[in-house]
């Protein structure tokens, strides 16, 4: 998966979960995407917890 990959699905999640996510977000999300990609797909899955915890819950939308 390349970089574009990853950020059309981070646009794709971040429209369908929170379209009111800003653009930092967004930016954010797709880093911290990438980031897991190289490391590991499988953790995607602690990212995702670690940003629950951080008080972003990308599963909730207003």
């Amino acid at each position: 998966m390349d970089p574009y990959e990853i950020e059309r699905a981070v646009r794709f999640l971040v429209t369908v979960l929170a379209p009111e996510v800003d653009a930092d977000m967004r930016r954010h999300m797709r880093d911290v995407f990438f980031a897991a990609w190289e490391t590991n797909v499988s953790s995607l899955r602690l990212t995702l917890a670690s940003a629950k915890i951080s008080g972003y819950d990308p599963c909730v939308v207003s």
